[in-house]
């Protein structure tokens, strides 16, 4: 008996586990309504979010004309500094390249990071000089009016939700890294240092 409710319980934790990584994160749904968990965000495993050092140089030019060519990416090239950025859904993942000289040697560095992206409001135009920020019970909302003077607002979210699994955000950035033009072994040392954290809403 005592046998048959163990493997039980030890069935359910695994299948709970699972559905929290690959699935819904309930422990991020737990975490913000206790005021633990505001948003998740992506990042590298440095201190203070600096740039993490990479074992290779990466060819800047070279990354940003192959990628040019994706209509899934947006590429933004200049002065040794290369941001590769990809939209899923309201968040935008970004990529970013940075390449220096360190005693004379050529390094590169690179970083993760999230931005909002705007909803699509589909036929409606908008005018970027029409948006405005304000706060709304303790929350960011961002506001505009159309050309009919219809309010629309909506919230300014800074990373994925709470709930959303880290396996899903991690799968995200490994698609953008998989399309880089560089050697598997490159392409592995970037997804090592992948990290998935969450923000805490102190005030």
């Amino acid at each position: 008996m005592l046998r048959n409710i163990l493997i039980v319980f030890v069935t359910l934790t695994i299948m709970l586990i699972a559905i929290n990584h690959y699935v819904f994160s309930w422990t991020g749904l737990i975490l913000s309504r206790i005021g633990l968990c505001e948003y998740k965000i992506i990042g590298v495993p440095t201190w203070n979010g600096l740039d993490k050092r990479l074992s290779y140089v990466v060819d800047l030019p070279h990354v940003a004309s192959v990628l040019s060519s994706n209509p899934n990416d947006k590429v933004a090239y200049h002065n040794d500094a290369l941001e590769v950025s990809r939209n899923y859904g309201d968040v935008e993942y970004n990529i970013v390249f940075h390449n220096r000289s360190e005693n004379s040697n050529p390094i590169s560095e690179f970083n993760l990071n999230i931005r909002p992206v705007p909803r699509d409001y589909g036929a409606l135009e908008l005018d970027d000089a029409l948006f405005h920020h304000r706060p709304e019970n303790d929350n960011p909302v961002r506001e505009f009016k159309s050309n009919r003077q219809t309010p629309q607002k909506y919230p300014v979210a800074r990373g994925e939700k709470c709930t959303t699994p880290a396996y899903y955000i991690k799968r995200n950035v490994y698609r953008i890294i998989d399309d880089l033009p560089l050697t598997p072994s490159q392409k592995a040392e970037l997804k090592e240092n992948v990290r998935v954290s969450q923000t805490i809403k102190l005030f």
